[in-house]
């Protein structure tokens, strides 16, 4: 399971940013053993300013927000 997971947002002013985690939980067992991995990064940065809504991946540069918004509904909220 791959998951996007938004972070607290941070208000600084009328600047909003809020980190969305990346979440990737793997298991599988066999007869006589199971193996659980699990691992959380930064996805994208979220910056929501007078000049609007925008996502940035962690080198900086921009990526869409129509995605980022049907993965995660309430992210228009901010």
């Amino acid at each position: 399971m791959i998951r996007l997971q938004p972070g607290t947002p941070i208000v600084v002013g009328d600047v909003t940013l809020m980190i969305i985690a990346r979440l990737s939980i793997r298991a599988d067992s066999t007869g006589y053993a199971c193996w659980l991995q699990a691992s959380k990064e930064p996805y994208a940065l979220i910056i929501r300013d007078p000049h609007g809504l925008r996502a940035l991946d962690m080198a900086g540069q921009r990526l869409a927000l129509a995605q980022l918004l049907d993965d995660l509904p309430g992210l228009a909220s901010i």
